[in-house]
């Protein structure tokens, strides 16, 4: 059985790793904890904020007076109100609503119910399904352009990144570290170089923004 560590004693390995210049997987990897581990130490380095998540947790359903035990969850950053049964059986006892299918919401599971939103979901999907398809014909002709082009020197793929300045770093995972990034796939060559977390988080904004 391994030994167990002090909170303090892994708050000065992980110091004295990162001022070694270690990222969080490579500390976690040889102190043999999870990158998880290693950032709740850092930002929990007395243990605070987990005592006071178990306090929370500790208390009594204030409708059934027994242990809640968290199995309800935490609603957004508040802890919960209520135990899981007593919140199932408020959801139970709400009116069941024609045409929807909410479960607890209260959806109704009726046959006319169930059909027809079954024939909601058939044209969403296949709506769905057409898009996607020629979204992704588009974008992969945009991607195959631009690395002919690259491979021909038509492109000249900058020593870093146009965002934020970041050298390249060569490949990163089997993928080049400065990517090209299409704002419109039907301008092939109309790109901007970009590494790797800085092309993950221009695709993220704009999900968010859409």
């Amino acid at each position: 059985m391994a030994e167990r560590v002090s909170r303090v004693t892994r708050l000065y390995q992980i110091t004295l790793l990162r001022e070694a210049g270690l990222t969080h997987q490579e500390i976690a990897t040889e102190l043999g904890m999870s990158v998880g581990g290693v950032r709740n130490v850092l930002t929990d380095p007395d243990g605070s904020k987990q005592k006071a998540r178990r306090q929370r947790y500790r208390r009594s359903c204030p409708k059934c007076d027994k242990p809640m035990d968290g199995s309800s969850g935490f609603n957004g950053r508040r802890a919960p109100t209520q135990c899981a049964s007593c919140a199932a059986f408020e959801a139970r006892s709400k009116p069941i609503q024609h045409g929807t299918r909410n479960g607890y919401g209260r959806g109704c599971h009726c046959r006319p119910c169930r059909d027809a939103y079954a024939a909601y979901m058939r044209g969403r999907y296949a709506a769905g399904k057409k898009q996607n398809r020629q979204e992704r014909a588009e974008r992969s002709r945009a991607y195959w352009i631009t690395n002919q082009a690259i491979k021909a020197g038509d492109l000249v793929v900058p020593d870093g990144c146009e965002r934020c300045g970041a050298e390249d770093r060569g490949t990163h995972n089997g993928r080049r570290w400065i990517q090209a990034h299409h704002e419109d796939y039907s301008k092939p060559l109309d790109v901007i170089f970009l590494c790797a977390p800085c092309h993950k988080a221009v695709h993220k904004e704009a999900r968010v923004a859409a």
